[in-house]
């Protein structure tokens, strides 16, 4: 009897030492994501699981450029810190361009609108994206994302323009700066 309860103890002290094994070869996946010792692991994963950057829309087209253009609003040359994506009805899905945290949101901006701020990480690389002229938000600060999780809807049209004056039509504005600016705490 003793010779049998020395096997169920051998195959037990095998099965912890696999399980040891996988263990160690999950933290050097984490490691290799970037993950630190002191970091929560659910952060880290799901801010470091983009490999490209995804579209906002379904479909759509880009109806003002990054940089120096000529403003309806204005009348002037000014720069643009963006991009507009317009070509869909106001209401249509906003998606997140990957995974990442909502870092904090503005409500009727009277420039701007609606504004979701995001924590991302692209390729290894950390940027906040900015949407703005949004009709409808669906995420709060803290919200954790995936690149299938609507964010809120398109506006920048008649449904947003009793309190946004910065618009002149249907469209989202999408801006992206290196690193994350804005932080959820």
């Amino acid at each position: 009897s003793l010779q049998d309860n020395l096997a169920d103890l051998n195959d037990i002290a095998l099965d912890i030492n696999s399980q040891i094994s996988s263990q160690k070869e999950l933290i050097k996946v984490y490691e290799q994501m970037g993950c630190k010792e002191d970091q929560d692991l659910d952060q880290c994963v799901i801010a470091t699981n983009n490999g490209s950057w995804l579209k906002p829309l379904v479909k759509g087209v880009v109806t003002s450029p990054f940089g120096y253009r000529y403003s309806p609003i204005t009348g002037k040359y000014s720069f643009h810190n963006g991009i507009d994506i317009g070509g869909n009805k106001e209401g249509t899905s906003l998606y997140a361009v990957g995974s990442g945290t909502v870092a904090f949101v503005i409500y009727k901006a009277s420039c701007g609108g609606n504004q979701v701020y995001m924590n991302v990480q692209v390729a290894g690389v950390k940027y906040t994206v900015m949407y703005a002229h949004m009709l409808t938000v669906n995420v709060k600060a803290g919200d954790k994302f995936t690149a299938n999780t609507v964010i809120g809807t398109l506006g920048g049209g008649a449904g947003t323009w009793s309190w946004e004056t910065c618009s002149t039509g249907a469209h989202v504005h999408m801006s992206v700066a290196k690193g994350f600016y804005t932080t959820y705490s």
